[in-house]
């Protein structure tokens, strides 16, 4: 299956892929709408998001069972230099992808039918490694 030898390589590649530091965390605490409106994030390197007709997460984890086709997309990262995966719904999805792009935190959920936004997705970013930077730029 071509998608699970894509998984396999991304894994691989988290794995070596160069450190980013991390900043702009101090102005978390005390940001207003209006800097969070212009934020930019900046996502560790390591990370892919891999798209697939099948169950990805249950093939990797048992390789000899037979799967159904089933649609899902994974988020390949590093969290304490160990690569690893997990399965994203369509918003954390979309907010990645927009957000990977350098496009400003507002302009990303001010459209239409936009993704949303949650502090628990936020922490989760922080805590995982996988937001590596915010850059807060001068209101």
């Amino acid at each position: 299956m071509p998608d699970l030898a894509k998984l396999e390589l991304s894994l691989k590649l988290a794995a070596v892929a160069p450190d980013v530091e991390r900043s702009g965390f101090e102005g978390v605490s005390t940001a207003h709408e209006p800097a969070w409106y212009s934020a930019r994030f900046t996502f560790d390197p390591a990370h892919r998001i891999l798209e697939s007709d099948w169950p990805l997460g249950e093939v990797f984890a048992s390789p000899l069972s037979a799967h159904s086709p089933k649609t899902s997309t994974l988020l390949i990262y590093r969290s304490e230099g160990k690569a690893q995966f997990r399965e994203l719904d369509e918003n954390e999805t979309l907010l990645i992808q927009s957000l990977a792009l350098g496009v400003p935190l507002g302009r990303v959920l001010e459209k239409n039918r936009g993704p949303d936004f949650d502090a628990m997705t936020f922490h989760r970013w922080i805590e995982s490694g996988l937001l590596r930077s915010i850059m807060w730029a001068p209101v």
